[in-house]
């Protein structure tokens, strides 16, 4: 749980993640690695079967498949099952 993050707003001594001048230190720089680590990003092409794959974690998706007219939007949710997890999309 984070409280705040600048320096001098925050009761506990190095509990902050910016300092006084702005500037975003270790914990604030190990916070914004973690984002980027457990965020999933990436583009591809579907095989020739159709079938995309790709391993990500739990969570919501925004996914936009470009179908040469024009990106088609997609939400789904990845929850922890026994298996993968299949979205077969219809266009």
């Amino acid at each position: 749980m984070l409280w705040g993050f600048w320096e001098g707003v925050v009761s506990r001594e190095h509990g902050h993640l910016v300092d006084y001048n702005n500037q975003v230190n270790a914990a604030g720089q190990r916070l914004i690695a973690l984002q980027e680590e457990w965020t999933t990003s990436l583009t591809g092409h579907a095989r020739e079967d159709g079938c995309f794959q790709f391993r990500g974690f739990l969570g919501d998706y925004d996914a936009f498949i470009d179908m040469g007219q024009g990106e088609v939007p997609l939400h789904f949710k990845v929850l922890k099952g026994d298996g993968p997890l299949v979205i077969n999309l219809h266009v």
